[in-house]
């Protein structure tokens, strides 16, 4: 049975990077500021699950600005280049463009800081009620792939995301499941994310994309949080074969290369923990424990691993 919403703004993705500082040069290149950095001490480690040491000393964390949600949290750790097409659980993060994307293409190819996978390409997805919108993927410093996109058409019945700068948030966080539909239900009846695009390929431009062999079975559902529109991050649900996704092992202790925690807001942190708990596709983390400092600001937090492994944070509040 669906219940009432519990997750609100996707606020920020945690990127583990063997050299920060390229993540951050990036990140500049594009137009994005640092908001806030901060110690990596025993009560961060605690929360995140973590051994000591293992996402280094310090974190940064960087918004497009005036956007106080969709940001990167930078930490040191791993890198992550998938040995095959399809990179496991939180495989990627997809960021709106206003204006210009070929623009941006050309910058990002002569900066040596991002691996460009596919030029900007017109994608069609009007047949679930989405938008023509044109995007290129790549790599970042420490192999996360990014997804730069820029709406060409309107979709039906609600609004395309959108930033005051030419290059602005994260408005969707790309998780690879293991199982796609008991994960999915997770997200959707557990958690209570509204559902707004839903699709089946075996064929086409995501299959070129991906260099997916034409027959391969991909499951797409998309969620969002208790927010109007769905400009303040979503999560893009993505089922595969296993055959095509990387095997990198879930260490509980150990954040995963790359992309590696999703931190969500929620009003009533509490209703949020205890379905959680309750639920046995979740391993639960920590329990909600009051965090000093920025981003946090004195906040309460908890994180658990969902379904297919991956590292999901819930918090009071996440303000620079």
């Amino acid at each position: 049975m669906t219940t009432a919403p519990l997750t609100n703004t996707l606020a920020c993705v945690t990127i583990s990077n063997p050299a920060p500082e390229r993540q951050a040069d990036l990140l500049r290149l594009i137009g994005w500021r640092q908001a806030a950095e901060g110690a990596i001490d025993a009560s961060l480690e605690k929360l995140w699950g973590i051994g000591p040491g293992n996402a280094g000393k310090r974190f940064s964390v960087w918004h497009s600005p005036g956007s106080d949600w969709g940001m990167i949290r930078v930490v040191q750790g791993p890198d992550r280049y998938p040995t095959r097409q399809i990179g496991a659980r939180w495989s990627g993060i997809e960021i709106i463009v206003m204006k210009d994307i070929d623009g941006l293409y050309e910058k990002l190819q002569k900066s040596g800081l991002f691996k460009v996978f596919v030029p900007p390409t017109n994608y069609d997805f009007t047949h679930v009620g989405s938008n023509i919108h044109r995007a290129m993927v790549g790599r970042m410093p420490g192999g996360t792939h990014i997804v730069f996109t820029m709406a060409v058409t309107a979709p039906k019945g609600r609004a395309f995301p959108s930033s005051p700068n030419d290059v602005g948030h994260i408005f969707a966080v790309h998780l690879v499941a293991k199982d796609f539909k008991p994960s999915f239900a997770f997200y959707r009846e557990d958690l209570g994310m509204p559902p707004y695009l839903e699709d089946h390929l075996e064929h086409g431009l995501w299959h070129d994309t991906w260099s997916l062999p034409d027959g391969t079975p991909v499951d797409l559902g998309t969620v969002r949080g208790n927010v109007p529109g769905t400009g303040r991050g979503a999560i893009e649900m993505q089922g595969y074969p296993d055959t095509v996704i990387d095997p990198i092992a879930i260490t509980r202790d150990k954040l995963d290369g790359g992309s590696c925690i999703a931190t969500y807001t929620a009003d009533d942190i509490d209703a949020t923990f205890k379905v959680v708990k309750g639920n046995k596709q979740a391993t639960v983390l920590s329990e909600p424990m009051a965090m000093a400092g920025a981003p946090y600001n004195g906040g309460r937090a908890f994180c658990f691993l969902g379904p297919s492994g991956e590292r999901f944070e819930v918090a009071e509040r996440f303000v620079p």
